[in-house]
């Protein structure tokens, strides 16, 4: 298949952020509101960003298979995510110091605005030297893994291009099953030294979502060639894999729906065209910006405005939602692009 953009992965991304904003507006906040109906189904809308993981694992292994060197690499995912994640943490930040509000009190702090735009995860700082950052917002979190995995993956491929892909497996896999056996609530194996070694791993959750990204690199090789069996069966074994090692039941379902959708995409991708259309693709392009300002702005506006509506109050989230699309529409393209050219400039200046 075609090594231009894939359309239909932009309609994949709505599909992910439309799950991942109904799980935070009707689901993740509700000690602060309550709904008139029963919405405890959209309590599972979290796993709407491990399958942003996989599309980004597709992507990044496309991507790095057309770009020449690690520090052009790097340089290309900073000018990808950098511009929206300043616009959008700093309007977090002056909204937030607008209306003063006690919600999310970490969202008006400016040392929080600077420390988000680096990508990194505040944990580590905070317990090496005691600090107090976080994020502007939470849902912040999944950049940080994104990152390691961009700095992962693009450290084996440069290293060693042939033998990329089991590289990363064997990473993937120990990270994997170590997870399973130290970094959850249950000591499998009834060792001594599980809670030292469960503390340590709290520092580096990203350890359990490296299959996500590795399912993601498996199905881009399916989809250059999608009668190469053998990855069908590695792609087939990942996905039971982390089917036998949740804990969870929703994540079981998840794993099953989700290897059923990427086997129709892979199989029988004219029966996705319908995700593939103009609009759904020029949302899913917006997608990375509606994601980062839709959850603590969000979820200001419906406290606020919730009293308001009374039962009918679950009428605003979906407002949030089209509101949050136009957003990311026009900030993508007025916005992140020209300041994606100016940093450019700077960083490719001969």
């Amino acid at each position: 298949m075609g090594k231009k953009r894939i359309d239909i992965l932009d309609g994949f991304r709505v599909v992910a952020i439309l799950i991942v904003m109904l799980y935070h507006y009707y689901s993740s906040f509700l000690n602060y509101y309550k709904y008139s109906f029963d919405n405890d189904f959209l309590k599972f809308g979290y796993l709407g960003v491990e399958f942003f993981f996989m599309i980004s694992g597709f992507v990044i292994f496309m991507t790095l298979n057309k770009t020449e060197n690690l520090l052009l690499f790097i340089k290309k995912r900073y000018l990808r995510l950098m511009p929206g994640m300043l616009i959008c943490s700093f309007i977090t930040f002056v909204i937030y110091n607008i209306f003063n509000v006690s919600f999310y009190p970490e969202a008006k702090e400016f040392k929080n605005f600077l420390f988000s735009n680096t990508f990194l995860t505040p944990s580590i700082p905070n317990k090496i030297f005691n600090t107090n950052f976080n994020y502007s917002d939470s849902s912040y979190w999944s950049l940080w893994v994104e990152v390691i995995f961009y700095f992962s993956i693009s450290l084996l491929y440069y290293i060693n291009k042939k033998n990329v892909i089991l590289n990363f497996s064997i990473l993937t896999l120990f990270c994997t099953i170590f997870w399973y056996l130290f970094g959850t609530d249950e000591n499998v194996l009834g060792i001594s030294l599980y809670n030292s070694i469960n503390k340590i791993i709290r520092y580096v959750p990203f350890i359990n979502f490296f299959i996500w990204f590795l399912i993601g690199i498996i199905i881009s090789k399916l989809y250059d060639n999608n009668k190469d069996y053998k990855y069908l069966f590695y792609l087939i074994f990942l996905f039971c894999l982390i089917f036998l090692v949740s804990k969870k039941i929703e994540l079981k379902y998840f794993v099953v729906l989700s290897g059923f959708i990427w086997l129709i995409f892979l199989y029988k991708n004219n029966w996705m065209n319908f995700l593939g259309v103009k609009f759904l693709s020029e949302l899913g392009k917006s997608s990375y910006s509606v994601y980062l300002i839709h959850q603590m702005i969000g979820v200001l506006i419906i406290i606020k405005l919730s009293p308001f509506f009374g039962r009918f109050n679950w009428i605003i989230g979906v407002l949030l939602i089209f509101l949050f699309f136009l957003f990311g529409l026009l900030s993508y393209k007025y916005l992140e692009k020209p300041l994606g050219k100016k940093l450019h400039k700077i960083l490719f200046k001969k």
